[in-house]
Protein backbone atom coordinates (compact mmCIF):
# COMPACT_ATOMS: atom_id res chain seq x y z
CA UNK A 1 0.00 0.00 0.00
CA UNK A 2 1.22 3.23 -1.46
CA UNK A 3 2.46 5.59 1.84
CA UNK A 4 2.19 2.26 4.29
CA UNK A 5 4.71 4.17 6.92
CA UNK A 6 3.52 7.27 6.98
CA UNK A 7 0.99 8.86 9.41
CA UNK A 8 -2.22 10.71 7.94
CA UNK A 9 -0.75 14.08 8.71
CA UNK A 10 2.13 12.92 7.12
CA UNK A 11 0.50 11.60 3.52
CA UNK A 12 -1.42 15.22 3.56
CA UNK A 13 1.70 16.83 3.37
CA UNK A 14 3.48 14.92 0.99
CA UNK A 15 0.63 14.82 -1.58
CA UNK A 16 0.42 18.62 -1.17
CA UNK A 17 3.63 19.13 -1.97
CA UNK A 18 3.62 17.02 -4.70
CA UNK A 19 4.92 13.27 -3.99
CA UNK A 20 3.74 10.69 -5.70
CA UNK A 21 4.28 6.97 -4.59
CA UNK A 22 6.58 5.14 -6.17
CA UNK A 23 5.40 1.52 -8.00
CA UNK A 24 4.84 -0.79 -5.89
CA UNK A 25 6.65 -4.53 -6.48
CA UNK A 26 4.06 -6.45 -4.59
CA UNK A 27 1.82 -6.85 -6.02
CA UNK A 28 2.77 -7.23 -9.55
CA UNK A 29 1.75 -4.34 -11.61
CA UNK A 30 0.74 -3.88 -15.10
CA UNK A 31 2.82 -1.52 -16.98
CA UNK A 32 -0.93 -0.09 -18.45
CA UNK A 33 -2.38 0.06 -14.90
CA UNK A 34 1.08 1.84 -13.74
CA UNK A 35 0.09 4.32 -16.36
CA UNK A 36 -3.57 4.96 -15.97
CA UNK A 37 -2.39 5.75 -11.78
CA UNK A 38 0.71 8.17 -12.82
CA UNK A 39 -2.25 10.13 -15.07
CA UNK A 40 -4.61 10.12 -12.61
CA UNK A 41 -1.94 11.83 -10.20
CA UNK A 42 -1.15 14.41 -12.70
CA UNK A 43 -1.12 18.46 -10.97
CA UNK A 44 -3.24 19.77 -13.65
CA UNK A 45 -6.72 18.23 -12.85
CA UNK A 46 -7.68 18.65 -16.94
CA UNK A 47 -4.62 16.34 -18.08
CA UNK A 48 -6.48 13.49 -15.60
CA UNK A 49 -8.52 11.08 -17.04
CA UNK A 50 -12.32 11.50 -16.67
CA UNK A 51 -14.29 8.43 -15.48
CA UNK A 52 -15.23 7.34 -19.00
CA UNK A 53 -11.26 6.81 -19.75
CA UNK A 54 -10.41 5.18 -16.40
CA UNK A 55 -13.55 2.96 -16.58
CA UNK A 56 -12.57 1.62 -20.58
CA UNK A 57 -8.99 1.70 -19.71
CA UNK A 58 -9.67 -0.65 -16.98
CA UNK A 59 -12.11 -3.02 -18.78
CA UNK A 60 -8.98 -3.57 -21.10
CA UNK A 61 -7.26 -5.03 -17.72
CA UNK A 62 -9.52 -7.07 -16.17
CA UNK A 63 -12.55 -8.94 -16.50
CA UNK A 64 -15.90 -7.34 -16.46
CA UNK A 65 -18.31 -8.28 -13.70
CA UNK A 66 -20.87 -10.60 -15.00
CA UNK A 67 -23.81 -7.71 -14.51
CA UNK A 68 -21.77 -5.21 -16.62
CA UNK A 69 -20.16 -8.35 -19.45
CA UNK A 70 -24.49 -8.69 -19.88
CA UNK A 71 -24.40 -4.99 -21.25
CA UNK A 72 -24.40 -4.69 -25.04
CA UNK A 73 -23.06 -1.51 -24.76
CA UNK A 74 -20.89 1.14 -23.82
CA UNK A 75 -21.28 4.68 -24.58
CA UNK A 76 -18.88 7.67 -23.19
CA UNK A 77 -19.16 10.88 -24.11
CA UNK A 78 -17.61 14.01 -22.18
CA UNK A 79 -16.39 11.96 -20.00
CA UNK A 80 -19.55 10.00 -18.90
CA UNK A 81 -20.56 6.53 -18.97
CA UNK A 82 -23.88 5.52 -20.01
CA UNK A 83 -24.43 1.62 -19.20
Amino acid sequence: MPYQEENDSQIAKLVTSGVQPNRLNSPPMDDGVWDLIQRCWRYNPSERPTMGQIILTHMTFSPLPSLLATLSEVRVSSGFVAL
